[in-house]
């Protein structure tokens, strides 16, 4: 909610705000961990800046060239209104009448889909479903790992996509630790 609250102000009142709203929004998809890893606080060669710099930059651009403002205050104001909490019995009502099989996938550094939450709505589905499965990427890139970590994420989606392929001793990537 603060994240989106601080999107807001910045898509109301800035003079570029798309672009400006993404710079913002780059900053909390990714954890202090990765901007060391991928940036290690080097310079441009071309720019009187620091390589996090142009690239959040950038990003701010290539979102402004291909998003329109209207769309982008949408999805911020439905972000902050959409009420599918944990504590929203309506939403486990519905869970509960899907037929399918549901995976919750969390990552242990997300700052935006806290990783706890997703924990919390595994436990809780557990109890009224049986086919209900956690899995975890591991990451120090936090929201953003899902693009990064495709070997992890592969390896979890693989038995949906691919059930197939997989041989007898099937590999449960359901988490263990969860009461």
């Amino acid at each position: 909610m603060a994240q989106c609250r601080v999107q807001k102000l910045i898509l109301e009142n800035s003079n570029t705000p798309l672009h400006d709203a993404r710079v913002h929004a780059m900053t909390f998809y990714r954890t202090p961990q990765s901007f060391k890893e991928k940036f290690n606080r080097s310079l441009s060669e071309t720019k009187a800046l620091f390589n996090v710099e142009t690239w959040l930059l950038h990003h701010g651009k290539r979102l402004e060239e291909r998003f329109h403002l209207s769309a982008y205050k949408l999805l911020n104001h439905l972000l902050m209104t959409t009420k599918c909490e944990i504590e929203t019995d309506g939403f486990f009502t519905l869970a509960t009448h899907i037929k399918g099989n549901i995976l919750l996938v969390g990552i242990d550094s997300d700052g935006f889909y806290l990783n706890n939450e997703i924990k919390e709505t595994y436990s809780r589905l557990k109890t009224e479903k049986s086919n209900v499965s956690y899995s975890e990427i591991n990451s120090i890139h936090g929201h953003d790992a899902f693009l990064i970590e495709y070997e992890q994420l592969s390896r979890i989606l693989a038995p949906i996509f691919k059930p197939e392929e997989l041989n007898a001793k099937s590999i449960n990537y359901e988490h263990t630790n969860i009461g």
